[in-house]
């Protein structure tokens, strides 16, 4: 049996099922924003924020007149707006703005505000006009009225009048006053509190915000005020990483560019261990840190919006340190910030005062190694309360003084080198926050960004024109326009300088490359110099496809003389042979010997012997995997290994010295040994696959095992 419905029936159905769904949605969507609007509500209050909303009502059930005690931007106003959303059914609340009314008729305005109230629950007040009269709302009037109809009450009785008829009203009433230290007129002050006194009842309570240090500055001394206002809350001291996280949470700031964890550099446990200049250079038993206590919520709001928004941009991001710092100081430290400039670094520019005299830290570290600072001295610059600021200002930005020695006096001038950058990327960081026209970049920034665009970007036959032109452009750039200049020096060769700054860029391997290739040609290397070793040196070898390409580069390099004598020749032997346990060529821990000394020639047969041994071991372990595997690429790197070593052999062997010999760099190196688990318990359980040699040279050709891996691997299967 079929049921057919009519055409008029069938719309008129339809029409119902919309009308129902659309009803539904309106209602989903008031219980969503109920709930939402809940959910906002039951995250406003930081949880000291609540205990005190806890006893301001307690105050408020018990006291006529209470007073609110804070800085201001501590939560004054936050705290009372909380405060009125909970007695807003039980209370009419007057609220009196001190900064926007005029203060000569500050009486006057309440009692207007405390008439509208009358009228509002329908109530004919006979003595509100009496006292606006009294308190002269028009003098004119008020004398011609005096004069038909001469006044017999007293200011009293029509308060108390007043005040007897508020007493009707259904609802208490709560009368306001936002800021009343920052009326500078004691007496109006004094008027204020005379008028709510005489007002104020168990129906009429009088709430006050201050800062008592405020009102005491204007004259109201702590027993004055206990006549007046004898029950006074202080607000809780807050910490200023409690702040800090419901701020961000509040305004729901976009966690990936800035989170609450962004800031632990400041906590205290960090702090200590942070900047200890005054322990390294000053041998002090103690630190300096800053105090993160009472801060505003309205100064913090501001410091966390201002972040927000200069922390979009990524270049910032990647040194949110230095920018949370800048900004720290900008708000909370404004006698610091008004000492920044774009013409000095942060540590020329933060002075230290000493017998009437003011000097930076680095010249205070130079009069201690020279004898001119004694222990007690010390003690006594670093108790003064603006040298103690401005050195946990400096720790904040944690700047190292490392970079006063000269490169070619260490041991570890990379080390010197990268703090020098840091130091100037920090300063550059500051400058363009200052000044958004100032370049972010430091130096060898700028020109190894420079170098890559205008070089490196170019096909490989047209680059060493454009090499020529960027030289020539950097020598004649307006450093007044640019902001940045040349890192090139005269009688130092200008690679060097582009191998240092590439080391600290993000790069690729091929950019790392393209600049070893472009060196050789430019500089047309024949030969095995200290000074191709120094430059070498600055590359980071992370990577086996660079390591191989320079190994590859230096055996098709002649041998004019030994490098025995030079430090940067040592280094760059370590290097290379820790690369080989790093990449999984040695097994780590053997050939150790050359790990152990300086300077090649006292040392020169043991190493020979050292990298014979190596030699051996590369073929050694070339030849079983060439039985099990026809692996070409894996085979090429063998032979380039052994070639690179053997001419090291020759290098170490040659009777001639390098003349004009320079110091080179004695880099920190490190030496890895992570292996591939996974993909190698992975390649195991395929030895009996049929596609077990093709999965080996896949995993190797993506670098995810290493030739010792798959010499392991072979021994498995034999």
């Amino acid at each position: 049996m079929k049921v057919v419905y009519s055409n008029e029936k069938s719309t008129w159905i339809m029409g119902m099922l919309f009308y129902l769904f659309i009803l539904g949605m309106l209602i989903c969507s008031f219980l969503l924003d109920t709930n939402k609007k809940n959910n906002i509500e039951n995250k406003k209050l930081i949880v000291k924020r609540k205990k005190d909303l806890k006893r301001l009502l307690d105050y408020l059930d018990l006291f006529k007149i209470i007073g609110i005690d804070g800085e201001w931007g501590s939560g004054k106003s936050f705290l009372v707006n909380e405060l009125k959303k909970k007695i807003k059914d039980k209370y009419e609340i007057i609220e009196i703005d001190v900064l926007s009314c005029d203060l000569n008729e500050l009486q006057l305005v309440l009692t207007k505000e405390i008439e509208k109230i009358i009228h509002k629950h329908r109530i004919i007040s006979k003595y509100s006009n009496k006292l606006k009269k009294f308190l002269g709302e028009d003098k004119f009037i008020q004398k011609l009225s005096n004069l038909i109809f001469p006044e017999t009450y007293t200011y009293s009785e029509i308060v108390k009048g007043f005040k007897d008829e508020l007493n009707k009203i259904d609802k208490k009433i709560l009368i306001i006053y936002e800021d009343i230290d920052r009326i500078s007129d004691k007496k109006i002050i004094k008027n204020i509190f005379a008028i709510s006194e005489k007002i104020s009842s168990d129906n009429i309570k009088i709430i006050y915000q201050f800062h008592e240090y405020k009102l005491n500055e204007i004259g109201f001394d702590s027993s004055y005020l206990e006549k007046y206002i004898p029950y006074r809350m202080h607000l809780t001291q807050m910490n200023f990483f409690e702040i800090v996280k419901f701020v961000l949470e509040e305004n729901n700031i976009d966690k990936s560019i800035l989170e609450i964890k962004d800031f632990d550099f400041m906590k205290d446990y960090k702090q200590r261990n942070r900047y200890t200049v005054l322990r390294d250079k000053f041998q002090m038993n103690q630190e300096l840190f800053l105090d993160f206590y009472n801060f505003s919520i309205r100064k913090v709001e501001h410091y966390i919006f201002e972040l927000f928004v200069i922390l979009k941009d990524e270049e910032y991001r990647k040194h949110k340190d230095t920018v949370l710092s800048f900004f720290l100081v900008k708000h909370f430290l404004p006698e610091v910030y008004k000492e920044i400039n774009i013409e000095k670094g942060l540590v020329e520019t933060l002075k230290f005062n000493h017998d009437s005299n003011s000097y930076t830290l680095i010249e205070l570290i130079a009069m201690k190694k020279s004898g001119k600072l004694n222990k007690e001295k010390i003690n006594n610059i670093f108790n003064i309360k603006k040298n103690k600021k401005n050195y946990c200002v400096l720790k904040l930005f944690n700047y190292n003084h490392d970079e006063l020695i000269n490169e070619k006096d260490v041991k570890n001038p990379l080390n010197v080198l990268r703090n020098r950058i840091n130091n100037e990327k920090k300063d550059r960081i500051i400058w363009s926050l200052l000044e958004n026209g100032k370049s972010k970049y430091t130096d060898y920034e700028y020109v190894g960004k420079k170098f890559i665009h205008d070089v490196l970007k170019k096909p490989r036959n047209y680059r060493v024109n454009a090499y020529n032109n960027f030289h020539d452009d950097l020598f004649n750039q307006d450093s007044q326009e640019i902001d940045n200049t040349t890192i090139f020096k005269l009688f130092t060769s200008p690679f060097l300088e582009l191998f240092k700054a590439f080391r600290f860029l993000d790069v690729t391997d091929e950019e790392k490359i393209a600049l070893i290739d472009i060196y050789f040609k430019i500089d047309e290397i024949k030969y095995i110099s200290s000074e191709l070793i120094q430059n070498i040196n600055y590359c980071s070898l992370t990577t086996k496809k660079e390591y191989i390409y320079i190994l590859k580069r230096i055996n098709k390099l002649n041998v004019s003389c030994n490098l025995n004598v030079e430090r940067s020749f040592t280094y760059f032997l370590k290097k290379c042979i820790i690369a080989l346990y790093n990449f999984g060529y040695i097994k780590y821990g053997e050939h150790s010997a050359i790990c152990e000394v300086e300077v090649i020639s006292d040392y020169r047969e043991l190493v020979i012997e050292d990298i014979k041994e190596i030699i051996k071991d590369i073929k050694n372990l070339k030849n079983k995997i060439i039985m099990h595997f026809e692996f070409k690429e894996l085979e090429d790197e063998f032979n380039t290994i052994i070639i690179f070593f053997e001419k090291m052999i020759e290098l170490l062997d040659c009777k001639i010295h390098e003349k004009n010999k320079t110091k080179g760099p004695s880099i920190n190196y490190s030496i890895s040994n992570k292996t591939n688990q996974y993909e190698f318990e992975r390649l195991k359980a395929l030895k009996k696959n049929s596609n077990f040699n093709q999965e080996v040279k896949k995993s190797y050709s993506e670098g995810k095992i290493t030739p010792y891996e798959i010499y392991k691997l072979i021994e498995i299967l034999t």
